[in-house]
């Protein structure tokens, strides 16, 4: 996708465009040969400084197109153009060639995952003269995003995970009420599933932004919680990985990448709560507090009341909403708590990837791809896109790819 949308590719490799790069080549090669056939008697009036930078010159377009033409050779096009022919032909020769250098297995994608931290940047960002002047200068919201964001591999099991609660999902799928169920859905199918919608389903019946935002800071008290049943993290690190990747991204994708999220006020809310931790960690007066000591203090607030009945809903900030959310999930047992919060994270993401516009997902190709982008293309695969929306009828589209 990258190649057709962003290169010239698509040109290239036709048949006129494999052409014109041979003709460039031999154009080069016989401009080349020609200026040293010259009568050397003819270049005496010329510098031989200008004549050795001329050699050079030619010699690096040579270089250059020989590389060109090398690539094209070995490229994935290439690969599957020759994949059929006849195993007798000169194209079949040269596909097993092109075989060794194995094309098919090269990534399509950066394969990573950026991470952001609330709590984390919270605790980190302390004022400073220099963050002073990049604030003046409005250079402090890129200064952050270097210094705060980080890039993971994305993990075989995280890919699993999310084709196999696609796949489960969309056997439900039979008409259009039941698309239109499974498309809006980001958290209430999972919660219905695991049987806990009456205690969880208002955290994900909020703004989508602030339902980011909730089981983000959730996720992670819960992972610090400490809560003595033993330890979480040793004891499920597949949930509990594969959650707090998933959590991360999406709090990156709304503080980042807010285009590619239906995400309202989400950047207000994120600035509001980073504001309300940072002060609350202030007031608590400790010099440099972990994060499992600050998730710790979260946790200690009383918050049975609303947040908005005492401070009122002119702050945006989530902080404690967040607070009350992860004491209720630290009230299942473990394994309970963190298969619930991973299945309600790859509910969040397949919705994020679905809502996203595809103008969108093509612009972020050039930098590399993102993992939303692929969850989309999957969702496609399984015919649940927003592309094959039918609103009447009871057929629904699905792409079968043979893998050979």
């Amino acid at each position: 996708m990258y190649d057709t949308l962003h290169s010239k590719a698509a040109v290239i490799h036709t048949w006129y465009g494999r052409l014109f790069r041979c003709l460039t080549l031999l154009s080069t090669s016989t401009a080349c040969v020609l200026f040293n056939m010259l009568d050397r008697g003819k270049h005496k009036s010329h510098s031989r400084i200008d004549i050795c930078i001329t050699n050079i010159l030619f010699g690096g377009a040579l270089c250059l197109e020989v590389y060109a033409i090398g690539m094209m050779l070995v490229s994935y096009w290439t690969y599957a153009a020759l994949h059929d022919c006849n195993y007798r032909s000169l194209g079949s020769l040269v596909f097993r060639s092109i075989q060794y250098f194995r094309p098919e297995s090269r990534a399509k994608w950066s394969n990573l995952m950026a991470q952001h931290n609330l709590i984390g940047f919270c605790l980190l960002d302390k004022p400073t003269k220099l963050t002073k002047v990049l604030s003046v200068l409005g250079l402090k919201v890129h200064w952050d995003r270097w210094l705060y964001i980080r890039h993971i591999d994305v993990s075989s099991e995280l890919k699993t995970l999310v084709f196999r609660e696609l796949k489960d999902k969309t056997v439900s799928i039979v008409d259009a009420e039941s698309y239109r169920k499974f498309s809006n859905h980001r958290g209430q199918w999972a919660l219905q599933c695991k049987g806990y919608y009456k205690e969880l389903g208002w955290s994900v019946e909020v703004e989508f932004d602030e339902s980011i935002l909730l089981w983000h800071i959730a996720t992670d008290l819960c992972f610090h919680s400490g809560d003595g049943d033993d330890n979480d993290a040793k004891m499920i690190p597949h949930y509990v990985d594969i959650s707090r990747a998933i959590s991360n991204y999406m709090l990156f994708l709304l503080v980042a990448r807010p285009f590619m999220l239906t995400a309202g006020i989400g950047q207000i809310r994120f600035g509001d709560t980073c504001a309300e931790a940072k002060n609350f960690f202030k007031r608590a007066e400790m010099a440099r507090p972990s994060a499992s000591a600050a998730a710790r203090m979260v946790l200690d607030v009383n918050a049975e009341i609303a947040p908005r009945d005492v401070k009122g809903d002119r702050s945006k900030s989530v902080l404690f909403d967040a607070c009350r959310l992860a004491k209720s999930l630290l009230e299942l047992q473990p394994h309970k708590r963190w298969r619930v919060i991973r299945v309600v994270w790859v509910e969040m993401l397949c919705y994020a990837a679905n809502k996203c516009q595809s103008n969108f997902h093509a612009k972020q190709l050039s930098t590399g791809g993102e993992l939303l982008t692929v969850v989309w293309f999957l969702m496609a695969h399984f015919g649940v896109g927003e592309q094959y929306r039918i609103e009447a009828g009871h057929a629904r589209a699905k792409l079968i790819v043979q893998k050979n």
